[in-house]
C-alpha cells in the first residue's frame, strides 16, 4: 500500500494537525531543515545560527539532538547549509539559488514523552495512511 504524501489532496489539513497536537499534550512539531536558518528566504534565517550549523553539520550528535534532521548527506541534501556566496558546504554553488525545502525529510515529528503520545500518533497515522518513521536517541546494536 503506497501511503499518502503532503501533495496529495487526503494530506491532513491543518485542523487534523492541530487536533493531533492537541490530543499529544502539544508535542507536535513542525519540520524545519536546520540548513534553513543560512536561505535569506527562509523565514529563520539567521546568520550566526547558520555559522553554528556549518561548524556542527557532521557531527552525529547535532543531527541526533535535532527533532527532523538526519545525518545521512541523501537525507539532508534538499537543504544543506550554504555559505553567504550561495555556495553549498559540500561545493554545490547553485544551492542557494535552489532554495531550500525538506525534501525525504519529515513534515512533522512528535517528542513523545508517554505512552498515549505513540498510541494516539499511530493512531492518527493509520487511519490516514501516513508513513512512520522512528527516530530514536538511544545506542543501536553497533553501538552508534
Amino acid at each position: 500500500m503506497i501511503r499518502q504524501s503532503p501533495s496529495e489532496s487526503c494530506w491532513p489539513s491543518g485542523a487534523d494537525w492541530e487536533a493531533l497536537n492537541r490530543t499529544i499534550d502539544g508535542n507536535l512539531i513542525k519540520a524545519v531543515p536546520p540548513g534553513s536558518a543560512c536561505y535569506v528566504s527562509e523565514p529563520n534565517y539567521n546568520q550566526e545560527t547558520c555559522e553554528e550549523v556549518i561548524q556542527n553539520w557532521t557531527a552525529a550528535n547535532f543531527h541526533s539532538s535535532d527533532p527532523i534532521s538526519i545525518s545521512d548527506a541523501w537525507s539532508n541534501d534538499t537543504c544543506d547549509p550554504i555559505y553567504p556566496n550561495g555556495t553549498s558546504i559540500y561545493g554545490d554553488v547553485s544551492a542557494g539559488e535552489r532554495g531550500c525545502s525538506l525534501g525525504g525529510l519529515p513534515q512533522f515529528a512528535v517528542n513523545v514523552t508517554d505512552v498515549s503520545h505513540v498510541q494516539a500518533s499511530l493512531d492518527f497515522a493509520k487511519k490516514r495512511n501516513i508513513r512512520v518513521s522512528i527516530k530514536n536517541t538511544g545506542h543501536n546494536g553497533a553501538g552508534k
